[in-house]
């Protein structure tokens, strides 16, 4: 199964990594700024003895997205 994640801070980040753990296909929407720090480092999460890595690469907005009124 093959999941966008919005974000890829703690929750994103956790949720993408147990996702990608299970054998499903995650792609990663984030700002350029996180984007950069993803495709060097992917997603790193610690669970007591542990650990989960994705080394998948994120989508990076192109522009600010601001709210609309």
């Amino acid at each position: 199964m093959r999941f966008l994640v919005l974000g890829a801070g703690a929750l994103g980040g956790y949720f993408g990594a147990k996702l990608t753990q299970g054998g499903s296909a995650i792609e990663y929407l984030v700002r350029p700024r996180r984007a950069v720090q993803l495709a060097a480092d992917g997603i790193v999460v610690s669970e007591g003895d542990s650990v989960i890595r994705t080394p998948r690469r994120p989508s990076a907005l192109t522009r600010s997205v601001a709210p609309t009124t």
